[in-house]
């Protein structure tokens, strides 16, 4: 299935992501995100309001030097992720397909 080359918009996030859970607001616009695990450890990533923590174990899993696509709704205005141990850095872009 051929869905087409993403777009980002102008602007990324990063997240340093810990056993903490941090959020950050997600810049740009667009309907999809583009989300980088550049470390070597697996972490745990969900979308929505400025109070979203992510939980190990049972957010989507972003595998240690992965790259993933996720279809975004409009009002999902921040992001978090959350390792079970150790630290990985995530970088976030907003963007689209087509």
């Amino acid at each position: 299935m051929n869905f087409g080359a993403f777009t980002p918009s102008e602007t990324s996030s990063s997240i340093n992501v810990t056993t903490g859970a941090p959020t950050v607001a997600l810049a740009g616009t667009g309907n999809v995100l583009r989300v980088v695990n550049a470390g070597a450890t697996e972490c745990f990533f969900i979308t929505g309001d400025s109070n979203v923590a992510a939980i190990p174990d049972d957010n989507l899993s972003l595998p240690a030097a992965s790259v993933t696509f996720v279809a975004v709704p409009p009002d999902h205005t921040h992001a978090s992720a959350v390792t079970n141990s150790g630290t990985t850095t995530i970088r976030i872009a907003r963007g689209s397909l087509g």
